[in-house]
């Protein structure tokens, strides 16, 4: 237990110093008389204390973003308590609880022994915790932002990383399951897996301590808490519990089309449209909150078959009928719908493709429960029974029989407490009606069990022809999944069989040009050999480095003939060493005249 005291004169928007009492069970076992706010957050971690307590959460931080981010540097199962009360049950002095619970007898305490009786307090279960997140978690797994080189190999790096997604991502999942926690999960699906997942998690984020870590690396983990959009205070014995109860007395169907950006539709049971709308990144808890400010629900539907997870634990969690269509809508049949709809009720139309399947899914939904419901209507009319019309709508749709709904509605009828003076005299002929009409409705009995019976034969049989389809459904759909996988693979394999043979197109046109290359240079050699032809070798300069480079690497011997390839530049000395090496000749192209008279001066031809 912390108790903690701001100290007087500290600047409440510079650096606060506070005063710090640090509590285990009665005994004080650290104190601080002038700490700084990251002195304050250093001692929380060394002694991990369950609860820090507060007289003023003002005093810690200026606002809630402040204090959210404090909470995240803190220890995951503290809490933040404010003994002094809170903006719903009404506030006391620090003074006035010490005095009544016998903490002190002094009027005026100082903020060492303030923040001692502070921890006190908070001790003996008074005060409040302060709520800063709410009762959920995010979990996102995502791929880093590590970049690789492209190349041949960067769509087998993906698809790894993809695939390593899925695994923690289904590894995530099963130790959820495992421990009962009730959670959302949105993926986007890839190739090779998953390219992104987000779970939402409907605890807090002590609960997950141990379970699901964060990680980075080439896939990242991350688990934050959800902050509260405004603080809540309860008190410190008090369990925390989402509230189900709504505001508004309609009963309401409503139609939920799930995804990034949920589509939610809520209509009455008289088929009025009070809600359309589309939000994105909403959870489970946002869309019942969205709910029940308009009503009761006693319906959920979709409009595909089967329904999303999310539809079936809104079902689940507020105890709703669940309606799904015998089959997925078309998407033509849910524009038809819905049009029809708005010129009957002369609506709006929606503004996205969200709100349109939603809102098919609540008429499909109330369009599948008014025929039982009018003649529901009919039948307490008959009877002369006043019943009110939204709450016999709403026991038909949760799934009572006409007869059950009438008589959970109807007032019981009243039996005098004296029984009359006379009894009135039966006639024969009134009994005999009775009897006759008695034994009609014994044969309407009879039929309607035996038309039952027929039906219940035939519902059996529908389930197993639907079951039989399901299964074709679904093998078709794996040999199609195959057969686009075959056409991916062998398309990919067609274009690597053209990269290669253009590839090999082009080695064989080298190979060619080396061929010839060789029967060149076979049959200049044997010219050679025969004399036919006589080898020459070339100095790029009349200049004596040139001459050097050519005699190291191929030699200059008597009777050589030379090629110049650059006669310009030359020099006496060089031509002089030249003759000197008793040369055949000389050979170049368009010599000066002056270089010719040189060469034959020196008896050079």
């Amino acid at each position: 237990m912390v108790g903690i005291d701001i100290l007087p004169m500290s600047s409440p928007h510079g650096d606060r110093r506070y005063a710090v009492t640090v509590m285990q069970g009665s005994r004080v076992i650290e104190r601080a008389s002038d700490a700084s706010l990251i002195d304050l957050i250093k001692l929380i971690r060394k002694h991990n204390p369950s609860v820090i307590a507060l007289d003023n959460i003002s005093e810690l931080v200026e606002s809630i973003g402040d204090l959210r981010r404090i909470a995240l540097m803190l220890p995951l199962n503290v809490k933040i308590v404010q003994v002094t009360g809170s903006p719903e049950h009404g506030f006391k002095t620090l003074e006035s609880l010490a005095l009544a619970n016998g903490l002190t007898s002094k009027l005026k305490i100082s903020p060492i022994e303030s923040s001692e009786i502070i921890a006190k307090l908070a001790s003996m279960n008074i005060g409040y915790v302060v709520e800063v997140f709410e009762p959920k978690t995010i979990i996102t797994i995502s791929p880093s932002k590590i970049t690789r080189k492209g190349g041949m190999s960067s769509e087998r790096y993906r698809r790894g990383i993809e695939s390593r997604m899925l695994m923690l991502c289904r590894d995530i999942e099963s130790k959820l399951k495992l421990l009962g926690l009730d959670y959302d999960l949105y993926i986007r699906r890839s190739y090779g897996g998953i390219s992104n997942a987000k779970f939402i998690v409907f605890c807090k984020r002590e609960n997950l301590h141990g379970i699901v870590h964060g990680r980075k690396g080439y896939v990242n983990i991350k688990i934050k808490p959800v902050p509260s959009k405004t603080l809540m205070f309860k008190p410190i014995s008090e369990a925390v519990s989402m509230s189900t109860q709504s505001k508004r007395n309609d009963y309401l169907i409503v139609g939920v089309d799930p995804g990034m950006v949920t589509g939610i539709a809520v209509l009455n049971v008289n088929g009025e449209v009070l809600l359309l709308t589309s939000k994105r990144g909403i959870d489970r808890s946002e869309i019942i909150k969205t709910i029940l400010g308009y009503g009761t629900p006693v319906a959920v539907s979709s409009d595909v078959n089967p329904p999303s997870r999310l539809v079936e634990k809104l079902a689940s969690s507020l105890n709703l009928t669940l309606y799904t269509p015998s089959r997925s809508l078309q998407v033509s049949e849910k524009i038809s719908l819905v049009q029809s709809f708005m010129d009957e009720h002369k609506i709006n139309p929606p503004q996205d493709p969200h709100q349109r399947d939603a809102l098919a899914a609540a008429i499909k939904a109330f369009q599948s429960f008014k025929n039982k419901m009018e003649q529901a209507e009919a039948h307490a009319q008959s009877l002369g029974l006043k019943v009110s019309r939204s709450d016999l709508r709403a026991l038909i749709i949760k799934g009572y029989s006409i007869s059950e709904a009438l008589n959970m509605l109807s007032k019981p009828i009243s039996i005098p407490e004296t029984p009359p003076a006379t009894k009135p005299s039966i006639q024969q002929p009134n009994v005999e009606s009775l009897i006759k009409k008695l034994n009609t409705q014994r044969t309407v009995i009879n039929t309607l069990i035996s038309k039952l019976k027929s039906l219940s034969d035939e519902s059996s049989s529908l389930k197993l022809k639907i079951k039989d389809l399901e299964s074709e459904i679904e093998r078709i759909k794996s040999e199609e999944y195959v057969k686009i996988r075959r056409d991916r693979e062998v398309e990919a394999l067609r274009s690597r069989i053209e990269e290669l043979s253009k590839c090999l197109a082009a080695q064989s046109s080298y190979i060619d040009k080396l061929r010839n290359d060789i029967e060149d240079a076979k049959r200049g050699l044997a010219a050679l050999v025969k004399g036919e032809i006589v080898p020459v070798k070339v100095l790029h300069t009349l200049q004596q480095s040139s001459i050097r480079e050519t005699h190291n690497t191929v030699g200059i011997k008597k009777f050589d003939i030379l090629y110049v390839q650059d006669p310009s530049s030359y020099s006496i000395e060089a031509i002089k060493e030249l003759a000197k090496l008793n040369i055949l000749g000389v050979i170049s192209k368009n010599p000066p005249n002056h270089l010719i008279e040189a060469f034959e001066d020196n008896g050079i031809p």
